[in-house]
């Protein structure tokens, strides 16, 4: 009996060792962040939030944007079960949870705020919900394509016209690997729909565009609540029942930036990212304002946007901040520069403006804590290893400057004797110097206490930042440091020129 209980045992063993094989596999790394979502009714001015819940997402460029776009949709149909409706939409950024929460409690403030000190713009009700599980599983079994919803309008309210010209709701299937693709397709359809519907109406001016919801019943809203905030304007609409003629290719359109081939050392003054176009629709998915800059589709590995933080999904609005309108202003721009120039990128990314210093002919270094030269800090939570900290060289400088628009100050170059070059030395002195000049004007430089920070001491800097999205102005602190006097003066220099009209700080301050 016993041996029988042996041989039962081991055949039981042979079946079950691929399952604890496969159970003991390591799951995919993912990272988290936090977020909230909304649903807004313009029609009846009303908005259903979640509170700020965490999630996961996996680590590449685009699945966060991706996570939180399914996570809207998980939030709407919640909604949708209480009789609500409306535009829908998470919050993505990777700020701590008190920031997000701060986030919320500003979009709040500013979305329920009395017109005239009368009028409520908004009713905002808070909805007890949080996503349902998720594993990295979940996106493999995704279909290869998903059908969306589209509808397009020109609107001119010029006294001589006031008419607008819309096409019904129509379906059409989508690439579902591609995140962007669905955006390049209202793009295409919107240009069609340009040449084909508004111009004929003579409505080639009133900025025709198409746009894209999950369901027919959120497009059909969207168009209906589109009619009725214009009614007031006395507009004369006109329906049509249009069809896009042709599907076009998933792929956005997009263009390289010079760049060596993969595998190669890049070339001097070259980014290394391929950019393509922001449609309307992706503008407003994004947070932004309007359409414009050029969105990095790819970016090539150890080329020096790679190690400067830029990722896919990032919108790239200027260069040194000369605005980059049209994504084929990026290219020309950076071509304008002396070889081997390092020059500021003004980038668009969770919601807000930020800032990265591309180094030409800076390859990326294989360490996790690579890439992170832009401000606003990446998730630390990720699992992996980084490398063993550096130490950096002794003859600094730091600045503290705005982000979105000229102007700020900085010291000369002087020997930090006192600094051992670790990590924590350097923020030492950013934090000093940031509450320096908050205390001398505290109406113009924020407190940067506790907020993103970010070092990589292979390059020699560490960066501190304040983000603010409604008011205010978003601000960088930074410092470099250098091994020789005229490694940190020939930076210093070159600062100078990207950023002209500097203002000069005495410091350290003499204690």
């Amino acid at each position: 009996m016993q041996r029988f209980a042996v041989v039962v045992a081991c055949v039981f063993m042979v079946y079950l060792s691929p399952i604890l094989r496969a159970q003991s596999a390591a799951p995919p790394m993912t990272r988290h962040a936090f977020s909230y979502c909304s649903v807004t009714d313009t029609a009846s001015h009303k908005v259903w939030a979640s509170p700020v819940f965490e999630y996961e997402y996996l680590p590449d460029g685009s699945s966060q944007f991706i996570r939180t776009q399914d996570l809207a949709t998980e939030f709407h149909a919640f909604i949708g079960s209480m009789g609500g409706a409306g535009d829908k939409t998470c919050l993505v950024a990777n700020g701590g949870q008190a920031e997000i929460e701060a986030f919320r409690n500003e979009s709040r403030a500013t979305l329920t705020q009395r017109f005239m000190g009368i009028v409520r713009a908004h009713k905002w009700m808070d909805v007890a919900w949080a996503p349902k599980p998720w594993s990295p599983a979940t996106e493999a079994t995704k279909p290869a394509t998903v059908n969306k919803y589209f509808y397009c309008y020109a609107t001119d309210t010029d006294p001589d016209k006031r008419a607008t010209v819309a096409a019904l709701v129509f379906e059409r299937s989508v690439d579902g690997s591609d995140p962007i693709a669905v955006y390049t397709q209202a793009e295409a359809y919107g240009k069609e729909f340009a040449r084909d519907v508004a111009a004929p109406h003579g409505l080639a001016q009133g900025q025709p565009s198409c746009y894209f919801k999950d369901t027919r019943a959120e497009a059909e809203k969207a168009l209906h609540d589109y009619r009725k905030l214009f009614s007031g304007f006395n507009l004369r609409f006109t329906d049509v029942t249009w069809l896009p003629t042709q599907e076009p290719a998933a792929t956005p359109p997009a263009i390289t930036t010079p760049a060596a081939e993969s595998g190669t050392p890049p070339a001097i003054g070259t980014p290394g990212i391929e950019v393509g176009e922001v449609s309307p629709a992706l503008a407003q998915a994004l947070g932004m304002d309007r359409a414009r800059g050029a969105l990095v589709v790819t970016v090539e590995k150890g080329h020096p946007a790679d190690a400067a933080g830029i990722k896919p999904m990032d919108v790239v609005l200027g260069v040194n901040r000369q605005a980059v309108n049209q994504f084929t202003d990026l290219p020309v721009l950076v071509g304008r520069l002396p070889a081997g120039t390092p020059y500021a990128l003004q980038l668009w990314r969770e919601r807000a403006e930020h800032e990265v210093r591309v180094v030409p002919g800076q390859p990326a270094a294989v360490t996790a804590q690579t890439g992170a030269a832009i401000a606003p800090s990446m998730d630390a939570r990720a699992t992996g290893t980084t490398a063993p900290a550096t130490r950096v060289g002794k003859y600094c400088y730091v600045f503290l400057q705005f982000v979105s628009k000229p102007g700020g100050v900085h010291s000369k170059v002087w020997e930090n004797r006192d600094s051992d070059g670790s990590e924590a030395a350097m923020m030492t002195t950013l934090a000093a110097f940031t509450a320096h000049m908050h205390q001398q004007q505290p109406e113009v430089w924020h407190e940067f206490a506790g907020h993103r920070q970010q070092c990589d001491m292979n390059l020699g800097y560490c960066y501190a930042s304040v983000v603010r999205r409604f008011g205010g102005t978003s601000q960088i602190a930074g410092q470099f440091c250098k091994s020789t006097l005229k490694e940190a003066e020939a930076d210093w220099d070159q600062m100078n020129q990207n950023s002209p009209g500097m203002q000069i700080i005495a410091w350290p301050v003499a204690s």
